[in-house]
């Protein structure tokens, strides 16, 4: 799969059910989004996809169109 990230546009490998939160930092070393309390809900793997706002946590490479 392709994504644009800040602007590049990268190729990941991460498995389907790897939360975004992970295949950030996992598949670029990106390491702006933070695991906070574990639940979505403290805004710490907050993460923009075409300028909206989703939680890291709570979504997956696979979401995302």
């Amino acid at each position: 799969m392709w994504v644009s990230v800040n602007k590049v546009k990268r190729s990941m490998r991460a498995d389907g059910d790897t939360p975004t939160l992970w295949a950030i930092p996992d598949e670029w070393g990106l390491t702006g989004t933070k695991y906070g309390w574990g639940i979505g809900v403290c805004g710490a793997c907050t993460v923009h996809l075409d300028g909206i706002p989703i939680r890291g946590l709570a979504s997956t490479p696979s979401q995302t169109p």
